[in-house]
């Protein structure tokens, strides 16, 4: 098969790891694939065409707006380029991701009405991974009326338009159901796990490395710490009260506020920063550490979504602490690969940290069942199995 994806990401940012992943497997499966998305050089004009992994990736016109608003007219430019690929590049299935967005949901749309007329032939598929509209990721990013509503009506009502809609949760299941997808053409389709890529290195030898102390415990959490930073900074707190040589490795961006906010509460030597990093090198930190965290914010969007690095966590043989939010609650609890605390309590949170600190056999058994789940059940050879099933019924 010829496919096309499309993802309004930046490259490297996002959903486009679901993306690339998916298709960098489609294509070991003998189909040929093609990627569009953001390109991730900020101002960028012109469209750049590169080759990995036996993708073929159109990089399309970067951000350039300072506001959802004044970035729409960029969504629109981005869009008929993903149509004219959709229409001249002879597919035989153009798989769209998050259709809130215009970028990719304007295309199926005029795609639709092209295959209603009987000028196309293609199947269209819709993939749905987070809720975008109201109470979703528009209402709590403060992206405004015409936003939320925008996005509200996009991502309800153009799963309708495919011939197939792939979502990451029961959350979206239920909610496409509620849209009016009919229930038969509707795919429960998680995240995956990159086994084969997590390094098997000794955790000492990565440490050495990565320039990380070799005798502390070494507790990390990777993301965009903004909804629950507060809730973040005061389990650590109360962590380094009963663990004091405890280190909190931090991937994550992080402003002048929340460098601020940690120095105030006097946890510059507890935490360590190292910003956002390569994927490849990303991994390498969660192999290094002892405990993993996944806060979560009690909100649609995160009850919703199926985060991206539960794979790569469990991947990398390491226990896990999250939040009782949503589908990675379920899957931890369920695979017993890691802890569960309610949401906004600090205290406990913080307590099943220090439990797992505190009991190295537990860390292990742990990280072991979270590992041998990634292999058998998640990793994104099985997932993307699952997927080319889908594309070729």
């Amino acid at each position: 098969m010829r496919i096309l994806m499309l993802n309004h990401n930046n490259q490297g940012q996002g959903t486009f790891f679901r993306c690339f992943f998916l298709a960098k497997h489609l294509s070991n499966y003998g189909n040929e694939v093609v990627l569009s998305c953001v390109s991730p050089a900020r101002n960028a004009i012109r469209t750049k065409i590169m080759n990995t992994e036996d993708i073929t990736i159109y990089l399309l016109a970067g951000q350039h707006g300072s506001s959802s608003i004044t970035e729409l007219p960029f969504h629109i430019i981005r869009a008929i380029i993903n149509l004219r690929l959709a229409v001249t590049g002879r597919f035989d299935v153009i798989y769209s991701f998050s259709v809130a967005s215009p970028t990719t949901g304007f295309p199926v749309i005029c795609l639709r009405l092209l295959k209603t007329l009987g000028f196309y032939k293609p199947k269209i598929v819709v993939d749905w991974d987070d809720w975008w509209g109201k109470g979703g990721l528009s209402s709590i990013d403060n992206k405004g009326w015409l936003v939320e509503s925008l996005t509200t009506s996009l991502e309800v009502k153009i799963p309708r338009l495919a011939d197939k809609v792939t979502v990451v949760s029961d959350v979206l299941r239920e909610r496409a159901l509620q849209a009016g997808v009919r229930p038969d053409n509707v795919y429960l389709l998680p995240n995956g796990a990159n086994v084969k890529r997590q390094s098997r290195e000794k955790k000492d030898k990565l440490r050495k490395k990565l320039g990380l102390p070799l005798d502390n415990l070494i507790v990390c959490y990777v993301g965009r710490a903004l909804t629950i930073f507060d809730y973040l900074l005061d389990s650590i707190e109360i962590m380094k009260n009963n663990s004091p040589d405890t280190i909190v490795l931090f991937i994550a961006p992080l402003n002048i506020l929340h460098i601020k906010k940690i120095n105030d509460l006097g946890l510059t030597k507890t935490i360590i920063s190292v910003g956002e990093q390569s994927y490849e090198r990303l991994l390498l930190y969660l192999r290094a550490s002892d405990v993993l965290l996944l806060p979560r914010a009690d909100n649609k969007s995160e009850r919703a979504n199926y985060p991206a690095r539960l794979g790569d966590y469990m991947a990398a043989g390491r226990p896990i602490v999250t939040t009782a939010i949503g589908e990675s609650e379920k899957v931890i609890l369920n695979n017993k690969c890691g802890l569960s605390a309610k949401p906004n309590d600090s205290m406990e949170f913080s307590a099943k940290i220090l439990k797992l600190l505190n009991n190295p056999q537990l860390r292990e058994e742990m990280g072991r069942r979270g590992r041998k789940v990634a292999e058998r059940a998640l990793s994104w050879e099985i997932i993307t199995k699952q997927l080319q099933d889908i594309l070729s019924n």
